[in-house]
């Protein structure tokens, strides 16, 4: 059975990537933390990221995948020029799920949040996203925090825009 406190794995699995370096565990077991941080060479193995492996292992060791493909098949992925960044993800709400199985899940994620640092050579300008709240700003980075429980209902994404100087 996989730990999911054991970050190797993970580890080995980003620094396979093309493009990815500097990765560290952000794990923190006794604040309930499992997190990643690295750096990427361009967007393009930033989207490699998103593409070709679950951003976590859960314990025994099945992965969570970044949502298939919807109908209008959009795929995860993130966009830069020199006017800023975009992230656009796929709904993560299940449609199929019933009513009773989705209480449960949110219930269960209720105080579990999803969190990510996102920091640029140049200015931050503006940063717009629908749903979750920036918990931390400079001039050059942003933390974006956005509710497990929200992701899941489809009350809010990890959908962005962040607009440079």
């Amino acid at each position: 059975m996989a730990d999911l406190w054991s970050a190797e794995e993970m580890i080995n699995t980003l620094k396979a990537v093309d493009g990815i370096t500097k990765v560290t565990s952000l794990n923190d077991q006794d604040n309930g933390i499992v997190g990643y941080s690295y750096e990427f060479a361009n967007i393009n193995a930033l989207n490699q990221v998103l593409a070709s492996n679950g951003v976590l292992e859960s314990v025994g060791g099945d992965k969570i995948a970044p949502p298939a493909p919807q109908d209008n098949d959009e795929n995860p992925s993130f966009t830069l020029n020199t006017k800023g960044m975009s992230r656009t993800y796929p709904s993560m709400k299940d449609d199929s799920a019933s009513a009773e199985d989705l209480a449960m899940t949110t219930s269960m994620m209720e105080d579990n949040f999803y969190r990510v640092t996102y920091r640029f050579d140049q200015k931050i300008k503006k940063v717009k996203q629908k749903g979750g709240k920036v918990v931390n700003q400079d001039a050059h980075s942003v933390t974006i925090e956005n509710s497990l429980a929200n992701l899941i209902t489809g009350k809010s994404t990890p959908d962005l825009a962040i607009k440079l100087k």
